[in-house]
């Protein structure tokens, strides 16, 4: 094999090494965004989860508010007997 030849075929390695290397980088790149979506859709999740959470509680303590009003009540048309 010539020098040129050599040359060449070292060459083209490089330029396969460089295009497989970018293929590496992208798809690090691709998997580095889908696990930031990834979080961040399950951070949203957490959120909401926690948002309903929170209103389901308030709704329980409402209702078991308005509940202690109405025995409230109860209690002293009774008593008013």
């Amino acid at each position: 094999m010539t020098r040129a030849e050599k040359s060449f075929h070292l060459r083209e390695k490089l330029e396969i090494s460089s295009s497989n290397q970018a293929v590496v980088d992208r798809d690090l790149g691709r998997k580095k965004n889908r696990k930031e979506m990834c979080l961040g859709e399950y951070r949203e999740t957490g959120e909401r989860q926690a948002d309903e959470e929170e209103k389901t509680c308030r709704v329980q303590t409402e209702s078991l508010r308005q509940s202690a009003v109405a025995c409230t009540e109860i209690g002293r048309q009774r008593k008013s007997q």
